[in-house]
């Protein structure tokens, strides 16, 4: 449920501090080297919006350059977007790639990569799944965020000491 909520939650972040976006700016600071143009970039191409026509893999290679540099919601898009790839067409690569993005992003404090990879591992590696519950939890307490429902009740089935 919550990987459904981060992705609707990603799409309505992908545009973030773009306002109302002009293509063609975009585009130059893009080609300049701006991540968040490029993840702008791609978001557009992959959803068709803004004029530009729908191109999955154009919208990749911008998503895939500014992931490359760091920004971090370029990184949680390819995540969603290799991780529902994956599990759609039983790619196995697609869910590593997935699990590299979800960990960059982590790497920065993206509370919602953490609770991604506690998702991922919970069938394959109880070991990760609690390094990342207990990752995700420290983060945001460390934050001063609120834990919800979900948030107790990871602390209850990891069993962590908060």
């Amino acid at each position: 449920m919550k990987k459904v909520f981060f992705l609707i939650a990603l799409l309505f972040t992908a545009t973030f501090g773009y306002g109302q976006v002009d293509i063609n700016e975009t585009r130059k600071k893009a080609e300049a080297g701006d991540a968040a143009a490029q993840r702008v970039l791609g978001h557009c191409y992959l959803n068709g919006e803004y004029g530009l026509a729908k191109n999955e893999e154009v919208g990749l290679k911008w998503l895939e350059k500014s992931h490359e540099q760091g920004e971090e919601l370029a990184s949680m898009a390819l995540g969603f977007y290799y991780w529902n790839k994956g599990s759609e067409l039983k790619l196995k690569y697609k869910l590593r790639e997935a699990e590299t993005c979800f960990e960059k992003s982590a790497e920065y404090g993206f509370t919602q990569a953490m609770y991604s990879l506690v998702d991922m591992y919970k069938n394959k590696s109880k070991e990760k799944s609690a390094y990342w519950a207990q990752k995700y939890i420290e983060t945001k307490l460390a934050k001063n965020e609120e834990l919800d429902k979900s948030d107790k009740k990871l602390i209850k089935q990891y069993k962590l000491n908060f």
